[in-house]
């Protein structure tokens, strides 16, 4: 899960097709993983600021 906007490059060079990364223009899946990121993907990338390092503060792993 990465919030791949202004740094999809780094998936590229990093050898990852686009295809396996829950993102943005991943409608419905990608508005469901905000509310739920520890349970939406195996692997969360986010920089500061970001949708999905809000998600993970406002949605740890350890809250129900």
């Amino acid at each position: 899960m990465m919030d791949s906007g202004a740094h999809s490059g780094a998936v590229q060079q990093a050898g990852i097709r686009l295809n396996r990364v829950l993102r943005e223009s991943n409608p419905p899946y990608w508005e469901i993983a905000l509310t739920h990121p520890a349970e939406s993907a195996d692997y969360v990338i986010a920089f500061q600021g970001d949708d999905v390092w809000r998600a993970v503060r406002l949605f740890p792993r350890d809250c129900s």
